[in-house]
């Protein structure tokens, strides 16, 4: 075959292929019994007989996102829930990839959509979730292992005057040791990073004992004095 015959039998497929979609979409336009159920399913089918990259297929696809807008059927009682655009056009960018996949005798395209969409809520969900767990985690382990977190300096002095007048903190202490007391190893720790084996010869107590003291009784009361006061996120 030579090369102008190829290319003109090339041209011709084309042709026919461009025809063949002016003609479904003629369809779908001329029936206007159809439902936008209808109307949604057959262009799908439409979409499905092209190749996945071809022109025709993506003129289809533009058509399909339309109809689907139109429909209203797209999760409505989840459209006020944050991130919802950023799922719906991941949601979009997976059904285009993966049209080939979808069965109409199994279900309706919307139910298939919105399957999808669900399924991209809740992985968005979970991923700020864990997002937001890692970062409360982060910013409660410097306020509470490291002042130097508190930039602001007014941040700082607030806390070490709760530290110093709470009452709470004076009255906790560790069993058969009165003078070690919350108040006491927060002063050490948090203030001025003191040493445990310098807290533990000044006490006379191991490091574990205080440190597990400290883990339980001063972390948590300093965690919710953050909170209370706007410096960490609730957890």
């Amino acid at each position: 075959m030579g090369a102008i015959t190829f290319i003109d039998k090339q041209a011709q497929i084309f042709a026919t292929d461009t025809k063949t979609t002016r003609r479904s979409l003629q369809l779908v336009v001329a029936n206007p019994s159809a439902t936008i159920d209808d109307k949604i399913q057959t262009t799908v089918a439409q979409a499905q007989a092209f190749p996945s990259q071809s022109p025709q297929r993506q003129r289809i696809l533009e058509r399909l996102v339309r109809l689907v807008k139109a429909s209203g059927k797209v999760c409505p009682h989840h459209q006020s829930t944050p991130d919802y655009e950023d799922a719906l056009q991941q949601t979009w960018l997976n059904c285009f990839c993966n049209l080939d996949t979808y069965d109409a005798t199994r279900s309706s395209f919307m139910t298939w959509f919105n399957r999808h969409l669900q399924w991209q809520l809740g992985t968005i969900r979970r991923q700020t979730a864990k997002r937001s767990i890692a970062l409360t985690k982060n910013q409660t382990e410097l306020v509470a292992n490291n002042h130097d977190a508190y930039c602001d300096v007014a941040v700082l002095e607030q806390t070490l005057d709760w530290i110093k007048s709470s009452g709470n903190l004076s009255d906790i202490s560790l069993a058969k040791h009165p003078t070690i007391t919350a108040q006491a190893l927060l002063l050490r720790r948090f203030t001025s990073k003191t040493p445990w084996k310098q807290i533990a010869d000044e006490f006379g107590v191991p490091i574990s004992t205080l440190s597990g003291f400290y883990q339980r009784q001063c972390l948590p009361r300093l965690r919710a004095f953050g909170q209370a006061q706007g410096y960490l996120e609730a957890a």
